[in-house]
């Protein structure tokens, strides 16, 4: 029990607290009764089917494993059938190259955002790919959240579901158990399961990688409890201690934490960047200084490339603080710093100093972009295509192009409006000059200034001990 509590926090990163308990609860309700209607060899309407002896013994898969010949045919209850169907088998999309299950809620907004990037994807590949959805019986959800939620969404964005899905599911998700969402599944043609990952892995590249079996290059997801490794077990005597490892699969992902357990006070930070776990340590001197004006000194590149463009799992650390007594955030964030400082041998300090900056200036013509309200949406790799914002703020789209500039720049104006924006998939190759006419075009004014300009600056303390040299 005490497990699906940490992992029903992932759940929910979410602002609302009554959110977050109601799916705690969701999540532990829906176990205990997967549990039970199993015991019990499902329930009598499952019983009534055909195939029911084989669903009342369906057990988990492993990657690898071969989807049993029985459920291939087994009969599913579908909504939103592109050829109006009501049920439908498995078996329906075993002429496809891959068949992709997309495990999703009505409180998982990421899953639903997700949903267009399927849509195209289902486009792309219509002859070799099969999407399918799936609301587990787990979620909580039932046949009227989710026709709510699809009205919603198109009362607010004009937006319609364009992909089938399976409502209160017990056959996959017994197949493919999994507790943190978004939760993608693959499985080939022939039956093989393939994979296990988060919405992120889904791309044209290991789409097409799939297509031939092949998913050695893709992150496998795992749902397991994962709580950091110890390094000394809590009942050797241990005082105190401070652990840093590398991303660990299945911990689940916590912002810092402080929490007493046996007379120790514990703060935590479980797989977030080293960008985000600096910007924790050092919270007094990076707060408002944009990343464009953020200064390496001698700073290893390993550890640059961490703290300016993380890439996911690669650059996720996970961090632990065990003292005796109480403690409070402050001091645990100051034991923090200290350790940064001893493994990366980087500290920061802030430096003001007489710069030229970029002023963007947003003037009315900037309505000609304003959003038309379509769910919301950012593509930003440029191997999938153009780079778009959909009904996103103005004010991440600048901060995007400063990044891109390079230089310090000012925002003035209005940047909270919502925008519709297209650029160029080479646009982090263009020039200075190029971006400012883009930006022109888009109704944002750009002005050169000297200005006193705060900057972060990152000193090499000495060779850090991650250090290949």
């Amino acid at each position: 029990m005490k497990q699906k509590i940490r992992l029903g926090d992932y759940y929910t990163l979410s602002k609302h607290k009554l959110k977050q308990f109601k799916i705690r609860y969701i999540s532990l309700l829906a176990v205990l009764t997967s549990m039970c209607l199993y015991a019990v060899k499902q329930a009598s309407a499952q019983v009534a089917e055909p195939a029911a002896t084989a669903v009342a013994d369906i057990q988990p898969l492993q990657i690898g494993d071969t989807i049993p010949e029985v459920l291939w045919n087994l009969p599913l209850q579908v909504v939103n059938h592109t050829d109006g169907k009501d049920t439908i088998t498995l078996n329906d999309y075993r002429d496809k190259k891959l068949i992709v299950l997309d495990f999703w809620a009505t409180w998982c907004k990421s899953c639903i955002e997700g949903f267009p990037k399927l849509e195209a994807y289902q486009k792309k590949y219509a002859d070799d790919l099969g999407v399918l959805l799936v609301n587990a019986k787990q979620t909580g959800d039932d046949s009227n959240r989710i026709e709510k939620l699809f009205s919603r969404y198109k009362d607010l964005h004009d937006y319609s579901l364009g992909l089938p899905y399976l409502s209160s599911d017990t056959v996959f998700q017994t197949l493919f158990p999994h507790r943190i969402l978004p939760h993608m599944v693959w499985i080939s043609g022939d039956g093989t399961y393939l994979a296990a990952t988060y919405s992120d892995a889904l791309t044209s590249a290991n789409i097409e990688s799939a297509f031939s079996g092949n998913v050695e290059g893709i992150h496998m997801k795992r749902d397991d409890d994962g709580e950091m490794q110890e390094i000394t077990p809590q009942d050797n005597g241990v005082i105190y201690r401070s652990e840093l490892t590398n991303y660990v699969e299945g911990a689940g992902f916590k912002s810092r934490r402080l929490t007493v357990e046996n007379g120790h006070s514990i703060y935590r930070i479980t797989n977030y960047s080293l960008r985000y776990i600096y910007n924790t340590a050092y919270n007094d001197v990076l707060s408002g200084i944009p990343r464009n004006q953020w200064v390496f000194n001698g700073v290893d590149t390993t550890v640059v490339r961490g703290l300016t463009d993380p890439k996911g799992f690669d650059d996720a650390y996970c961090y632990e603080l065990r003292v005796p007594g109480k403690m409070t955030m402050d001091r645990a964030e100051d034991l923090l710093r200290e350790d940064l400082e001893r493994v990366f041998g980087v500290s920061v300090s802030r430096l003001t100093k007489d710069s030229r900056v970029l002023v963007l200036q947003v003037t009315p013509q900037i309505e000609k972009i304003t959003t038309k309200g379509e769910i919301q949406q950012r593509q930003l790799n440029p191997e999938e295509g153009p780079i778009f914002f959909q009904n996103v703020a103005l004010g991440f789209v600048l901060r995007y192009f400063s990044k891109l500039l390079g230089v310090p720049t000012v925002l003035v104006g209005h940047t909270g409006i919502a925008v519709d924006v297209t650029l160029p998939s080479d646009v982090a190759s263009l020039d200075e000059k190029q971006l400012v006419v883009l930006l022109e075009q888009m109704g944002v004014n750009v002005r050169e200034e000297k200005r006193s300009t705060e900057f972060a600056v990152f000193n090499n303390l000495h060779d850090n001990l991650l250090s290949t040299k």
